[in-house]
């Protein structure tokens, strides 16, 4: 098993960077080039300050299905990411039947609702300064 394309998902990917960030730990999405375990995805916690997500090879489909069937909420954010998006094709219409998992994301996660709704507002996978900034914003809030 080797990967053959690697993410940086949850809040580095929107916030590394910026001032007041301080992140405890990366988070990376791993699509592996073959897959033995059962399953989809093996979620792999504290490497070397890492938490990695190992998953199949999958259709953006089956990515969608996955999540949906999933009792994990947190599972829809990776599709948030840009680069994950573009790398599976996703489009808005995509997007949108992803919204009851983001509806109910915990309060920790609830920037994502707002990137998630920035996203629709904006018809693309970007966030404008000021959307990127209020996100943040309840990033903080929600980590006191």
């Amino acid at each position: 098993m080797k990967p053959i394309k690697t993410f940086k998902i949850g809040s580095r990917a929107f916030f590394e960077g910026m001032q007041g960030y301080e992140p405890k730990d990366t988070d990376e999405l791993c699509i592996m080039d073959e897959f033995v375990l059962k399953g989809n995805s093996l979620h792999a916690n504290g490497l070397h300050g890492k938490d990695v997500f190992f998953y199949r090879n999958m259709s953006k489909e089956a990515f969608i299905n996955e999540t949906l069937e999933s009792s994990l909420a947190m599972k829809a954010g990776k599709f948030l990411v840009p680069e994950f998006a573009k790398h599976l094709g996703l489009t808005m219409d995509d997007l949108r039947t992803l919204e009851p998992k983001i509806r109910q994301m915990d309060k920790k996660h609830s920037y994502e609702k707002v990137i998630f709704d920035s996203y629709l507002e904006n018809g693309d996978f970007y966030l404008t300064d000021e959307q990127r900034k209020r996100a943040f914003e309840i990033y903080l809030d929600e980590r006191k």
